[in-house]
């Protein structure tokens, strides 16, 4: 697992549901972790440093599996604060949907920039997940879509970008 953070360099551990994960790599704004095996659901993730903790209570843990990720589309360059999908955007995510029956699920992934820490902007990155979700979904109603948010180090138009995550029957 790869957390991109803020402040959180100087970690001594990390415990999941009491157990110490391993901390692979750790800089001033990422730290890499190797996740021990767990059953999926709820958990409690604590990050321990010198300078007191941080608890991630009620997290959900899913173990990886073997998803055969038929592909991706990134749509880049949003106009701040907008969330509208293009006719091109609208036209590229039918495009990818369209080449496979066997598609099941997706995920909308919303980027929002480090830099940019406004609620508006977490609010904007999940409309425009939201939107693409939402435009596959009613192209195939049998899909299941997830909207997320993700942060980037990227600044400017380069970090209102979306990401359609494509996955098929196993």
């Amino acid at each position: 697992m790869i957390l991109i953070t803020r402040n959180m360099g100087n970690l001594t551990d990390v415990f999941l549901d009491g157990v110490k994960v391993k901390i692979l790599a750790m800089g001033p704004n990422q730290v890499k972790l190797l996740m021990p095996k767990h059953a999926p659901g709820p958990v409690v993730i604590n990050f321990i440093g010198p300078n007191g903790s941080l608890d991630f209570i009620a997290v959900r843990y899913v173990p990886a599996r073997n998803q055969n990720a038929m592909g991706k589309v990134t749509i880049r360059n949003f106009i701040q604060e907008n969330a509208t999908l293009s006719a091109q955007a609208r036209s590229s995510l039918k495009a990818a949907i369209s080449n496979s029956s066997a598609v099941v699920a997706v995920t909308c992934i919303g980027y929002q920039s480090w830099s940019y820490d406004r609620p508006i902007d977490a609010q904007t990155a999940l409309k425009r997940a939201q939107a693409a979700c939402g435009y596959l979904k009613s192209l195939n109603r049998n899909l299941a879509v997830q909207s997320l948010v993700a942060r980037t180090t990227l600044i400017g138009p380069a970090s209102r970008k979306l990401q359609v995550l494509f996955k098929e029957s196993n």
